[in-house]
Formats: structure tokens, sequence, C-alpha cells
């Protein structure tokens, strides 16, 4: 090894790589409104039930199997040919919703116009599991093994400062401008991000087509790794679980606040970015800690802070009247949660995925974890609405729905009682921006491309291959 590869390694400079930087930001104000809560005030203010918001917010996770399908195409087109068209496929398919938005505005809502945005929903979340295949393992492929921390932790902040800026900007939009027009703006702002991402996307240097694990073998080796005992799939059903408990939880609750307690959009919005700002507090204060004492202590203080909230909500929903005052608070802790969960699962995963078969068993906790966990929404969404024309959300069953979240959430706190979890790994799985995307972070995990985890440091003896 060179001199000169050795201080590229070690070092090296984020500067050939900072259009990947800025696709983040973008790509950040993007998704923010086109899958999460402006997506289901949206559709709330088409008309949408509680089965149908939750059918429109599942469709990212449900079709992760597509992203397992889709890796191979990674071999045959490369990283930034198959995610460019994935990526620029989507954009696309924001403008449905601009079309319906336009006409509420001047007619008022129909009930067709929630079946075509929950179609453009599906499309658009299609072409993102295509496409997602690439993101990570390309970042692997041309990001020197000495910046990959750096890169991870400067994607976080910005694509942070873009999520956390998008959603003022929402809220400030739903405050000062008629329903529909806000709609409007807004999701026209995020077609200019998603153009704009695209853009900088483009400009990314490629990396060396992969070679990725076949079909068949996951076919073949699948049904063991499910099957057979073993400490993976103790965790992956804790993982399940957990994804199935706290998945429906924002859209759900941002439904209920505004269908039955009748807040403003705006008001909801600010709410969504205090979980955004809980997310960003949590990882920041934990991250060494989880280094340090290992994820234990945290699995079960993500599980804690996520009772606390369901407890809440339970309080108020016997009472029937939120109490806004408190709303900030809980929203910061759901946030705080999620990514204490997350951390601590990207910290404990390389126990559980160690040897050949690592790229593998990423994908299937990835791909179980998000699948199962996002056809919860629609399952709940089913017993949620009220029956009748009119949109409603059930308040008994809402309080059931919580009353069940506890229940489970205590029994993922026993069930992991009874595994061995380190104190520490010594690695950790690498994700770029999943601090602001705790509840899809899993996503990015379904990939059979057999790539390494981000050292501990930058000297290339550290690199775990």
């Amino acid at each position: 090894m060179t001199a000169d590869t050795m201080q590229t390694q070690e070092g090296g400079s984020l500067r050939p790589y900072r259009s990947g930087l800025v696709f983040g930001f973008f790509n950040a104000i993007n998704w923010q409104v086109a899958l999460g809560t402006p997506m289901v005030l949206l559709a709330e203010a088409l008309g949408a039930s509680p089965f149908q918001v939750g059918m429109a917010y599942a469709f990212v996770y449900i079709l992760t199997p597509v992203q397992v399908l889709a890796t191979p195409l990674l071999h045959r087109f490369g990283f930034r040919q198959l995610m460019s068209a994935g990526w620029g496929l989507r954009s696309l398919f924001l403008l449905p919703a601009i079309f319906v938005a336009v006409l509420a505005r001047i007619s008022g809502p129909e009930p067709w116009m929630v079946n075509v945005l929950i179609g453009s929903v599906f499309l658009f979340t299609f072409m993102r599991s295509i496409a997602s295949c690439a993101w990570v393992p390309w970042l692997y492929a041309i990001l020197p093994p000495g910046i990959r921390g750096r890169y991870f932790a400067s994607d976080q902040v910005i694509s942070g400062i873009g999520s956390i800026g998008i959603l003022v900007t929402c809220s400030v939009l739903f405050m000062t401008l008629p329903l529909f027009d806000a709609f409007i703006v807004m999701y026209s702002i995020s077609f200019a991000g998603a153009v704009a991402s695209f853009f900088f996307l483009r400009r990314m240097p490629d990396g060396e087509k992969p070679s990725t694990i076949s079909l068949r073998r996951v076919f073949q080796e699948t049904p063991a790794f499910l099957l057979k005992p073993s400490p993976f799939r103790r965790f992956l059903a804790a993982s399940a679980g957990f994804a199935i408990l706290t998945t429906p939880v924002a859209p759900f609750c941002a439904y209920y606040l505004r269908v039955q307690d009748a807040l403003a959009p705006g008001n909801i919005l600010l709410f969504t970015t205090m979980q955004y700002a809980g997310v960003v507090l949590g990882s920041l204060m934990l991250r060494n800690q989880i280094d340090r004492i290992g994820p234990r202590p945290f699995f079960f203080l993500a599980l804690i802070l996520n009772v606390t909230v369901c407890a809440y909500w339970i309080g108020e929903l016997q009472f029937g009247v939120t109490d806004t005052a408190w709303l900030p608070f809980i929203y910061l802790l759901f946030g705080m949660g999620a990514a204490t969960w997350v951390s601590a699962t990207l910290s404990f995963l390389p126990h559980v995925t160690g040897g050949p078969s690592r790229p593998l068993l990423l994908s299937l906790h990835g791909a179980v974890t998000s699948l199962i966990g996002g056809l919860s929404p629609i399952v709940w969404g089913y017993f949620l609405k009220e029956p009748g024309d009119v949109p409603a959300m059930d308040p008994v069953m809402f309080q059931v729905f919580f009353v069940v979240g506890i229940v489970g959430l205590v029994a993922i706190a026993f069930w992991l009682r009874t595994m061995e979890i380190p104190a520490t790994t010594g690695e950790r799985v690498e994700l770029g921006s999943v601090v602001m995307r705790p509840q899809r972070a899993f996503t990015y995990l379904i990939n059979l491309v057999d790539v390494s985890f981000a050292p501990r440091s930058g000297k290339p003896e550290d690199r775990k291959d």
C-alpha cells in the first residue's frame, strides 16, 4: 500500500463526495412531504379513512421485498444508473398529488382523489424500493474507510436540517395559506427537492459494479435462518414485534388529532418537528454511550419511552380532550425512543450476523422487520375506522391500540432479558441519515451486496471485511 493510499484511507477529504451530502439535504425535503405527516394530512383533507391512511403510510415498508428482488440489478446496471433511474421516476409520482390538491381547491374533495393519491404513493415507494438497494452499498464502494464515519455523521446532520426545515416550512404554510393552497405549495417544494436531489445524485462518482448474492441462494438459505433456533431469530422476533407496535403510532396520532380533535395542520406538523428533534437529541446523547457500555440498557430505555407515550395517549383518550400543552414533550419522547431503539439495534446486529452469511442476515432482518411493521398500520386502520361515509376514528379502539402497545412492549422487555447481549460489539452498522428516519432505518439494511461495516477508526488494519 502506497503512502498516498494510506493517507487517503486514514484521513481524506469529503470534497469529492459533497454531492452526496447535498443529495441527502434535498432528498429529506422530498420524502418528508411525500411519505410523512404532510401526506397523511393531505389524505385526511381528501376524505381518507384510517384504513386508507394506514395503507398509504405502510407502502414504504410492505414494498421492501421489491428492494430485495432488485438487488441483482446492481450487477447489470451499476449503482448510479440504477439509483438515478429509480429516483428520477419516483419524482414524477409527486405530480398526481399536486394535481388532486389543485382540483380539490377548485371544486372540493371527491372520493376518487384519495385513490389517486394512494396510487401515486404506491408508485413513488415502488420506484424508491427498486433504487434504494443501491444507496448504502454505493457509499461503501466509493468512500475510503477512513472517512466513512465522518461522511455518515455529516449526512445525518444535513438531512436533519433539511427534515426539520421542511416541517417548519409546511407548518408556516398551513398557518398562512388556505388548506389546499398550502398543500400545492409544499408538494411543489417537495417536487423541486426531488429534482435537485436527482441532479446532485448524478454528480456522485460511480463505483465498480458489485457482485451480489443470487436470489436462488436467498430462497435456499432463508428458510433455515427463519426456522432454525438461533440468537439471530430471537432478536428478529423482538425487532419485528417492536415494529408492529410502533410503526402505526405516528400516522394514526396525526390523523386522530386532525379528525377527532380538529387541531390545525400547522400545529400537528410542529408536534412532528418535536418528534424529529427528539430523534436528533436521542442520537446525539446516546451514540457514544452505546459504543461504550453496549446496547442492552438502551433497548430497555427505548421500550420505557414508548410505554410512556402509550400511557399518555390512554389517559388523554379516557378524558376525551387532548391536552396540547403536553404533546410536544410526548412527541419528543417518541422520537427519542425510536432513535434509541435503532441505535441499539445497529450496535447489536454485528453480534448476531457474523460470518459469510452477514449480508443475507442483514437483508432478512431489514425485510422481515419492515414488511411486518408495514402491515401493522393497514390492519389497525381497518379496526380503527368508524362505520359510515364520514371519515372518523373509533376512540375506544384507539385506546385498545395503545393498551396492546403497552402489553406488547412489556413482553418484548421480558423476551430481551432472556437474550445474551454483550457489553460492546466493537463494531456497528453505519447507515447514512438514519438518525432522521429511525422507523424506516431497516429498509436500508435490505441489500445482498457484501459490504463491510464502517471501521471504528480510520486505520486500514481496523477495517472489518
